[in-house]
């Protein structure tokens, strides 16, 4: 071993670029360590591998020639630090602006997603309440037919109703003229069977002119009209004035019931002369009950009362 092998190699140019890219290295690092801790939102560290270079062991090789003149080196300017700096505020613009764009983004797409909700709530609540107007429209219409239909019904119940009650008053009405046809004819005979009977004739006077009008039945009748003729006249007290010229008569409609009972007594057709009216009225009264009625008899009579016996 010489002098030659004990002195350590000249620094070559691997070297040089070793300490560079390491120095690199070391300022790439901070820059990232600083974004890491920038950063609003948490990531996983990212991964750094660094690669060192060294320069390859010496090989033996054989003996060297004698060695040339050793001349001085040039010393060689140290290597130029590199500028990092504006690279990273680069870097951190590049990153605030991407985040910026980042947030517009997310804040466009989340008042997008919400005006499409509000957009879908709105038609939501648009078709419920076209559908609950309807609904009620279809319910109202429902409601509105069926009390159509019952006011149809009820009108038609009440003609209907109106209707049977006309044709029942109409009815009882005819049934009512009928009677009273029946009635007046009864007592247009009994009238005339009291006409007949009445002055100084007898029952059996009254009997012969009652079967001569009417039969049997009339002979009842023309008998009872006699006795009821002479009950009345023997309860007649009048004293007829000088003056009184004629028989004028007082004529009554007198309701008999089935025992002789008088039921009503009413002034019909007045004589002219008030005094007699009420002679022949009282006479009627004290007359009370009169002869029981035959069957088939009237229930009212009319009676016709002159002052003269004729």
């Amino acid at each position: 071993m010489n002098a030659s092998t004990l002195r350590p190699p000249p620094a070559g140019r691997g070297q040089g670029i070793g300490a560079f890219l390491l120095a690199l290295l070391m300022h790439l690092l901070l820059v990232a360590m600083f974004l890491l801790g920038l950063r609003w939102q948490t990531h996983p560290p990212v991964a750094v591998q660094a690669e060192l270079w060294t320069p390859p062991a010496p090989r033996e090789t054989p003996a060297p020639a004698p060695p040339a003149p050793v001349m001085p080196e040039t010393a060689k300017p140290p290597p130029r630090p590199v500028d990092t700096e504006p690279a990273a505020d680069i870097t951190l613009q590049t990153l605030r602006k991407e985040r910026e764009r980042q947030a517009r983004e997310a804040e466009a797409a989340r008042l997008a997603e919400a005006k499409q909700k509000a957009d879908a709530q709105a038609r939501r609540q648009a078709q419920a309440q076209a559908a609950a107007e309807a609904k009620a429209l279809q319910a109202r219409q429902t409601a509105e037919a069926l009390d159509a239909k019952k006011a149809l019904e009820a009108r038609k119940l009440l003609e209907a109703r109106k209707a049977r009650e006309a044709a029942e008053a109409r009815q009882q009405e005819q049934a009512r003229l009928d009677e009273q046809a029946q009635e007046r004819s009864r007592a247009d005979h009994v009238k005339r069977l009291l006409a007949q009977a009445g002055g100084e004739r007898t029952p059996r006077q009254g009997a012969a002119v009652g079967a001569e009008a009417g039969g049997a039945s009339g002979a009842a009748l023309g008998t009872w009209g006699a006795k009821v003729a002479s009950h009345i006249r023997s309860n007649t007290v009048f004293q007829i004035a000088p003056d009184l010229r004629g028989n004028p008569k007082a004529e009554f409609t007198v309701s008999v019931l089935p025992d002789g009972s008088i039921a009503n007594l009413k002034l019909t057709r007045s004589s002219g002369v008030p005094a007699w009216d009420q002679a022949a009225e009282r006479a009627i009264r004290r007359s009370d009950p009169l002869p029981r009625p035959p069957a088939g008899a009237p229930r009212d009579v009319s009676i016709v009362q002159g002052p003269r016996d004729e």
